[in-house]
């Protein structure tokens, strides 16, 4: 538990981090859109400054996630991790082309591509449209090619660094929240295995001796008073009472036990005295099948959650 609290922590502070960086590089959109004419508001849009944030996104709060995916993906087990990382390095790569090389893109391969794309999605008055059912074949390719031409080549690619910057604070928020429930579940079960008691009343011949819950065998007849807790799984053999089990079951009203009856451990004697024989003991109990299932559930994937990845 203790080490999970650590990772937390830690995770945490990745988080925290990743988050003021993505809040910085979002500065400059929001600038951008309102229109601000301020030159430092300005120098948060610019290329260079989200090139610098998402560099440190990748080597700072993004390194363990990255590193993590590239080794999956070595392995030949790739999981979500090697689909985060390389969609972080692939943005990262390609936009740092984009600064590099702003006219990577060639006019005759891909005007000719773009043309139908951009006709569709774009409507400005630098594009000539001609009706429905126009005769002249290729009008609109040649049309669409000079938009391209007079715009989209004289900027070159897009860079968008801050795509690596945003994806990596999304991803660690959605790792912390699930830490966060993953330690919730262990502490509760924690708590129910805490709840369980430490001394059992053993009957040896007519006489009762108290002994560690530990050392209780299969077999054994216990003895339970008012008020105490069963300490193991188990059958009732003599007396009657009603048990409060709501820490077990969840069922909020007492429910009566008499000879035969089954009795869980954890469960709260409240009003009359029971013999029991010890059927599941220890660690063998019922409650700690659940705290086992649980721990499980918590340090492996669902077939399922392999399939997704």
């Amino acid at each position: 538990m203790d080490e999970k609290r650590s990772r937390l922590k830690e995770s945490g502070r990745e988080l925290a981090v990743s988050w003021a960086l993505c809040a910085v590089c979002l500065i400059g959109h929001v600038a951008h859109f309102l229109g601000a004419k301020a030159s430092w508001m300005h120098a948060f849009h610019s290329t260079g400054f989200h090139l610098s944030l998402s560099l440190f996104t990748l080597l700072g709060p993004g390194r363990q996630l990255i590193f993590e995916g590239v080794k999956n993906l070595f392995k030949g087990a790739p999981n979500m991790n090697t689909l985060v990382g390389l969609g972080a390095l692939s943005s990262f790569a390609v936009s740092s082309l984009a600064v590099l090389i702003p006219k990577l893109v060639s006019l005759d391969t891909y005007s000719y591509l773009c043309s139908l794309w951009i006709s569709t999605f774009v409507h400005s008055k630098r594009i000539k449209m001609e009706p429905r059912g126009c005769k002249k074949p290729g009008y609109l390719i040649r049309n669409d090619e000079e938009f391209y031409k007079t715009n989209m080549a004289a900027e070159g690619w897009r860079a968008f660094f801050e795509e690596p910057v945003m994806l990596i604070a999304f991803v660690l928020l959605g790792r912390n929240l699930e830490q966060r429930a993953k330690i919730k579940a262990t502490s509760d079960m924690t708590g129910l295995l805490s709840s369980l008691p430490s001394q059992a009343r053993l009957m040896v011949d007519d006489s009762i001796v108290e002994v560690p819950c530990s050392s209780l065998s299969v077999g054994d007849q216990i003895v339970v008073l008012p008020g105490d807790r069963v300490p193991a799984d188990g059958i009732v053999r003599a007396g009657r009472s009603t048990i409060d089990e709501s820490s077990f079951t969840g069922e909020p009203m007492p429910v009566t036990k008499e000879p035969g009856s089954q009795v869980a451990a954890g469960s709260i004697n409240l009003n009359g005295t029971l013999t029991i024989e010890v059927r599941r003991p220890g660690g063998e109990t019922a409650m700690g099948d659940i705290v086992r299932l649980v721990e499980e559930a918590q340090s492996r994937e669902a077939p399922v959650q392999r399939l997704a990845d």
